[in-house]
């Protein structure tokens, strides 16, 4: 199974979006990019397959 994340930044507060749909995860980030915030760091969307993950 796959599954998207980006990377968001503001300030000193950071957050990891995840989604399994990537087509509502890039209007997400695209409404985040597209707010008047000078501090606001947002990353690229990137693919992961979650059946390698492993939590130890």
């Amino acid at each position: 199974m796959k599954a998207y994340y980006f990377y968001y930044e503001n300030g000193s507060y950071s957050k990891k979006i995840i989604s399994s749909n990537k087509e509502k995860l890039r209007c997400y980030r695209e409404k985040l990019i597209d707010t008047k915030d000078s501090c606001k760091k947002v990353g690229e969307i990137i693919e992961i397959c979650i059946d390698d993950i492993v939590t130890i």
